[in-house]
């Protein structure tokens, strides 16, 4: 009777062995990431991988990247970026950014129709040359943000 316990619980060991590298093989690849598509009103930073996006599993839009406002200013509501259908919030979403501009929150907001508006609330005008999207997301549903 032990010899049977012990084979099978061999048995059982190898078996959640081989359900393990099963769950590992079927696990779908992560997301890749797409350019962002800029607008007139921005530009790459040299040496600095192009702004990027992409949805993952969870239906979440995620950025990176950083972007360069040329002449070290911008005005509230400048749109930045253009979204692509698939990648449109369905609801507004406000996202806080990083960026070198002193003393001042930003904003990024996104709208439905895909624009990607930079927004300072306490000004017209921002005195920035860079943003940062690191770590930028939001859903793209109707649901709460996390």
């Amino acid at each position: 009777m032990p010899d049977t316990i012990t084979t099978l619980a061999k048995r059982l060991a190898q078996l959640e062995r081989r359900v393990r590298t099963l769950e590992r093989v079927r696990k779908p690849p992560p997301p890749t990431w797409r350019d962002l598509p800029l607008t007139g009103n921005t530009t790459v930073i040299e040496d600095i991988p192009t702004p990027q996006m992409r949805i993952t599993e969870q239906d979440t839009l995620e950025l990176s990247g950083q972007i360069s406002i040329p002449g070290g200013r911008s005005r509230d509501e400048s749109v930045l970026a253009l979204l692509p259908e698939d990648y449109r919030p369905t609801a507004p979403r406000r996202i806080a950014i990083a960026s070198d501009t002193d003393r001042r929150p930003l904003h990024l907001e996104l709208r439905v129709d895909g624009q990607v508006l930079l927004r300072a609330p306490t000004t017209s005008t921002i005195k920035v040359s860079m943003l940062s999207l690191d770590g930028c997301t939001c859903r793209l549903d109707d649901s709460e943000q996390p």
